[in-house]
């Protein structure tokens, strides 16, 4: 075995090792001469010439294998500088006198081979094979040579007929597998693992195998199993390093001096070139690694001091960015002739140091008059650069590009294959290429084969559209997450897409990963846009002073976002009245972006000033100066149709300013832009006219859908949708909504149908939503929630809408379930995540659950400006009973904003239940000049309504009924005043019922409710019968409480009092306070009050009314019910007290409490105040007039006897 190893070493070229392992063959076998041979050979081919000399001068007396040291000699005297020409004849005379022994040619042909003299061992292997032909060896050796010259069925069979003399032999093994498919090959090696599991070249070559088809797992498992025996072997140490830069980019994780093992362990030339030039052509010019590259070509350089080692070394210290060192280099090799790489090597440093002298062009023509036809790539590329003609340009650089992969096309993965195809040429040949698509296709190619080259990443990134470049750039994070570079980019590409709280945060992130970007002109823009959105001036002044501030600092802007930093900080100039500086800022980016494309968009800048100045005349000026071939015509003419609009409001100038770009540039788009500027002058038909016309232009599914959308604006609906259904699936959502919006629900369904699941679930949910198939709807959402490869914004939309519906259901657990799984999608304190912890709050609320709601609106109040957050914490203050907590937070909302309907409504709820009501008064008139909103007439009407101001609250709750946030409240409340025991009209009851159109469950549970109520006041027998019937099956419901009172009244009705207060008592008792059943509830505590009070259980009756009391001041029943207690008791004074308060509340109308007030204030002998109380009394039947009259004449009658 000690023998194939050497052998196998020399072969592949460690010599190295091959001699380590001679050494150690020679200590084992002393005597063997053969062991001395391929130790003296492993010498010369390491050009320590004199030491292999010594040894093998002392072999060529040998029978066995004096040729073939003489052999050796001979080829080690020649590669001396001054070779000893007698001393070669003197041995070449030697030669013949040898006996051709089977063991003599054997030596004889494998030394030439080693050597590389393939004809000499040729034809000794011939005369081996002649002589002896069956001879093993010489099948052996000639199946090596026809390898080597690429004949491989040739090989193979030279190789099996080694093995079907002699099956164990190694290299006949090595060499079939070498000439077979690779899984073959593999499965053969496998064999000879499993006899010799400690054998070396059994696993380096299955390594080499895996690595040709980058199967990078079993690279890596291959290397590590070859290390578990020599954890010095050079090739599955940089198999390693190979994998983390080519594939894991895992730069930071390569020793800094890897080298230093090959130094030890194969300091070969060859190995040092092979491998410095593959990782320094695939690390993405990353320091360290470059460094240690360049290390180890200097070390090359001192061992083997050739032309194309230096060359090699010259563009190792190139791609390190020293060009000044490089073209040193490259001078002194073409100082004695023309080497043509060392001359294009030092034009490319020139290029990249911007430093091109009058001679390039010479140089350039001699290049090419050298080089004629076979020019190489980076000639090629030089042509490019200096060419003028942008479309020769492009075609040399591409040619330049695809020179590179013709290269590679007959080779495996491998050094080879890397130093040829050499991805940072390409790059750096594409980054003066203008042809994004052909960037793309190419940087994609380059990524199949490398998929770790970071620079690779973000040069793809740069270019490609929003979505491909986010996971472009996902991928630099997920192969280097501290990667600065890739946190701004993606930076900028969120705020491309308005999404700027993300956007600080990646600069955040970028920034806690390397401090010193903070001085890169591309992050202070970044961050300077960012405080711009926010409205921070003065920072996005004092960030983009400091880009500005940093150009020259080695981080370039590109002229786009150069043009970005010049606009932006002339804005926030004019913004902060510091015109002079905007000005100035502007002149300093006409200097820097002279001959751009983007001197336009200074111009535009330049103009926004005068914008600021109030002068417009000098801003349209400006605008009409740009010429319709110029790039940013479009974005003038519309800035000059804004300024029309603002300043001389003329539709007509308006439209006709989008009428230029039509006339100019008569293309679909402009059209539809001038279609829309007639639609905002309220002119349809134009707008109509000319969006047919770009149909002729464009007879597309896409112009069918811009007709429709048009159309849609014109609120001409039925024409619009004959045009969506001409547009296909394009406009089949549009159209599905639109029948939505026109309540054609089963039609929009039938368009949605053909459609799949994951795109029309939003639109189909909605129209059974808007059927009243809740159920289905949220079956479908859920449905559809766990489909893979789901767009994060669509997941959202249906696990909110989920929530929503489930909501609607009563199904709060789910609801909460599917809001809190929304909330794991979206980002930490966006808008988008606190309005679902507003739907979070609510639904807590309405399940009771105080304390999860009060802890969400704690996290949303970090935010004071959160209006809807601080609203919920007053409505939990008010639900909690905390009334002056409540009313304080509700003053607060309305403070801030006056027509907040939703706290003005609250407000007049608690100060009614405070008895306070008078104290809405101010922020009722605040709130008047609202007038024409439906908010204010629903809180007019609740305020009057509780004031007992009855027509006043009837005419407002109607001016509010039809409107879709109050309407249905507004009807419920209507009915409500209709159904009061003083103002009792079921007629008008009845015709507000059928207004009432519910949507939801809640709706309609009180639908149902109020209608069976009307049915119950009517008190006729069958009615009553009826409702009881229904008030059962509602009691089995969510509305027990409402429905139980229902029952109790019915009872009553039917003169069954005990019956009413067994339901009353079983129910009512039990409840606990809350605001939706709250009405309900106190009507049911009073009439139980009531019932006690009529069996004489005044004490039951007194704790009842209490009861009522804590949650309602106001309440006119229940201190109704408190004087009739102290009248009974003969407590006059405090039936007075109870009785002034219930008649002030009812504002002095309710004829009964007015006429008890006048009885007990007779009682008490107060004549006078009680016939005053007479006077204001107004009896509505002969029996009140005759009870008016009675009082008040025995009050006179007392007044005149005293």
């Amino acid at each position: 075995m000690e023998f194939e190893l050497i052998q196998y070493y020399l072969r592949t070229k460690y010599y190295y090792s091959a001699q380590l392992s001679g050494s150690k063959a020679i200590q084992i076998n002393l005597n063997s001469s053969v062991y001395q041979l391929y130790y003296g050979l492993s010498f010369v081919l390491q050009n320590k010439l004199s030491k292999g000399l010594s040894i093998l001068d002392a072999l060529v007396k040998s029978v066995d294998i004096g040729l073939a040291s003489t052999l050796v000699m001979i080829h080690a005297h020649k590669q001396f500088e001054d070779p000893d020409t007698n001393t070669i004849n003197m041995l070449e005379l030697t030669v013949i006198e040898f006996s051709p022994s089977e063991a003599v040619l054997f030596h004889a042909a494998n030394v030439m081979m080693l050597c590389d003299c393939l004809e000499k061992s040729k034809t000794y292997v011939d005369q081996l094979l002649a002589k002896f032909p069956s001879s093993v060896d010489g099948y052996l050796i000639k199946g090596w040579l026809e390898l080597k010259s690429n004949n491989l069925k040739s090989a193979r069979n030279c190789f099996k007929a080694v093995q079907s003399q002699n099956n164990n032999s190694i290299g006949a093994y090595l060499g079939e597998a070498a000439t077979l498919e690779i899984s073959e090959a593999i499965q053969m090696l496998n064999q000879l693992i499993v006899k010799l599991p400690d054998f070396l070249p059994s696993f380096i070559e299955k390594l080499n195998l895996y690595m040709s088809v980058q199967k990078w797992s079993d690279v890596v498992e291959t290397a590590d199993r070859i290390l578990g025996i020599n954890s010095d072997c050079p090739l599955a140490i940089m198999a390693k390093i190979l994998y983390n830069i080519v594939v894991a980019g895992k730069y930071e994780e390569i020793p800094n001096e890897f080298f230093k093992t090959i130094e030890k362990s194969e300091p070969s030339p060859n190995l040092f070139v092979q491998w410095s030039s593959a990782l320094s052509r695939t690390c993405g010019q990353h320091k360290t690694i470059i460094n240690e590259c360049i290390r180890a070509m200097q070390i090359t350089v001192d061992l083997e001091p050739s032309v194309n080692n230096k060359l090699e070394l010259a563009y190792q210290i190139y791609l390190s960015g020293q060009y000044k060192e490089a073209i040193q280099l490259y001078s002194d090799l073409s100082n004695a002739e023309p080497i043509p790489k060392a001359m294009e090597g030092i034009i490319l440093c020139q290029i990249e140091m911007n430093d091109i002298n009058v001679q390039v062009e010479k140089q350039i023509e001699l290049l090419n008059e050298i080089r004629g036809e076979l020019k190489s790539s980076e000639l090629i590329f030089i042509n490019a650069y200096f060419a003028e003609n942008n479309e020769v340009k492009s075609t040399l650089i591409k040619l330049a590009v695809e020179k590179q992969f013709d290269s590679i096309t007959h080779l495996s993965f491998g050094p080879e294959y890397l130093i040829k195809l050499n991805p940072n040429m390409i790059m750096t040949f594409l980054k003066h290429l203008s042809d994004r698509i052909y960037k793309e296709i190419t940087l994609e190619k380059i990524l199949n084969v490398c998929p770790g080259l970071i620079n690779c990443w973000l040069m793809l990134g740069n270019i490609q559209n929003i979505k491909k470049a986010h996971k472009s750039l996902e991928k630099v994070l997920e192969l280097d997450p501290t990667n600065s570079e890739a946190h701004l980019m993606i930076a900028n590409l969120l705020i491309k897409q308005g999404h700027f709280a993300n956007a600080s945060k990646s600069l955040d992130l970028g920034l806690s990963y390397n401090l010193s970007i903070s001085e890169w002109p591309l992050y202070n823009l970044l961050n300077g846009l960012v405080h711009k959105h926010f409205e921070r001036n003065n920072d996005c002044i004092q960030a983009l002073e400091n880009s500005l501030n940093n150009l020259s600092n080695g981080h370039a802007l590109e002229h786009n976002n150069l043009a970005s930093l010049f606009i932006t900080l002339s804005e926030c100039y004019c913004i902060e009245n510091k015109i002079d500086r905007a000005i100035k800022i502007v002149n300093n980016a006409y200097e820097y972006l002279k001959d751009t494309n983007y001197e336009g968009e200074i111009k535009i800048a330049e103009a926004n000033i005068f914008i600021y100045k109030n002068d417009t005349k000098s801003a349209l000026k400006i605008l009409n100066s740009i010429k319709s071939d110029q790039d940013v015509f479009i974005k003038a003419q519309k800035m000059k149709a804004d300024i029309v609009m603002r300043t001389n409001q003329d539709p007509f100038e308006y439209a006709e300013c989008f009428k230029n770009l039509v006339d100019s540039f008569p293309t679909v788009d402009n059209m539809i832009e001038l279609a829309n500027a007639y639609l905002k002058i309220q002119e349809p038909d134009e707008a109509i006219r000319v969006i047919k016309n770009a149909l002729s232009l464009k007879n597309e599914p896409s112009m069918f859908l811009k007709v429709a959308q048009v159309l849609v604006v014109a609120h001409q609906y039925d024409e619009a949708i004959k045009y969506y259904n001409k547009s296909g699936n394009d406009g089949a959502l549009e159209m599905a909504n639109l029948l939505i919006k026109l309540n054609q629900c089963d039609m929009a369904i039938k368009v949605l149908n053909p459609l799949p699941l994951e795109v029309k679930v939003i639109p189909m949910a909605n129209a059974l939503e808007k059927k009243g198939k809740l159920d289905g709807a949220l079956d479908l959402l859920k449905q559809c929630s766990y489909l893979e490869n789901q767009e994060l914004s669509t997941r959202l939309k249906i696990l909110r809408h989920s929530g929503e519906i489930a909501h609607k259901l009563n199904r709060n657990d789910l609801a909460v379930s599917l809001y809190k799984q929304a909330l794991v999608h979206v980002v930490v304190d966006s808008d988008e995540a606190s309005s679902l912890k507003i739907s979070l709050a609510k639904l807590y609320m309405q399940m009771n659950d105080w304390n999860s709601c009060e802890m969400i609106c704690s996290s949303l109040l970090k935010d004071t400006s959160n209006d809807l957050a601080l609203l919920i914490v007053a409505d939990l203050s008010f639900r909690r009973c905390d009334f002056v907590t409540a009313k304080k937070h509700f003053y607060k909302l309305l403070e801030k904003q006056p027509s907040n309907w939703a706290a003005l409504a609250r407000l007049i709820e608690v100060c009614r239940r405070t008895d306070c009501l008078e104290e809405v008064k101010t922020s009722m008139a605040v709130a008047h000049k609202n007038t024409a909103q439906a908010g204010f007439h629903f809180c007019c009407g609740l305020y009057y309504w509780y004031a007992s101001n009855i027509n006043d609250a009837m005419k407002h709750f109607n001016l509010a009924k039809n409107d879709a946030e109050w309407g249905q409240q507004a009807l419920h409340n209507m009915v409500q005043i209709c159904l009061d025991e003083a103002t009792l009209n079921l007629n008008l009851a009845n015709k507000l019922i059928t207004e009432m159109k519910p949507n939801t469950p809640e709706e309609q549970k009180n639908y149902a409710l109020l209608s069976t109520y009307v049915l119950l006041e009517s008190k006729e027998k069958q009615s009553v019968e009826k409702a009881i019937n229904v008030f059962n099956e509602l009691s089995q419901e969510s509305c027990k409480i409402a429905a139980s009172l229902g029952l109790a009244m019915a009872f009553v009705y039917q003169k069954q009092a005990q019956r009413a207060k067994t339901i009353l008592k079983r129910v009512a008792l039990k409840a606990t306070w809350q605001f939706e059943e709250a009405e309900y509830l106190e009507r049911s505590w009073l009439l139980m009050a009531e019932l006690y009070f009529q069996s004489g259980k005044t004490n039951i009756c007194v704790e009842l009314v209490n009861k009522v009391l804590v949650y309602n001041k106001s309440s006119i029943k229940g201190l109704e019910l408190l004087s009739a207690v102290a009248e009974k008791e003969q407590k006059y004074d405090d039936a007075v007290d109870y009785y002034q308060h219930a008649w002030t509340l009812s504002g002095q109308k309710n004829f009964k409490i007015g006429y008890k007030l006048a009885v007990n204030l007779y009682k008490l002998k107060l004549f006078t105040k009680s016939v005053e109380i007479c006077f204001d009394l107004n009896p509505s039947s002969p029996d009140q007039v005759k009870l008016k009259k009675d009082i008040m004449d025995r009050a006179r009658l007392s007044l005149r006897s005293r």
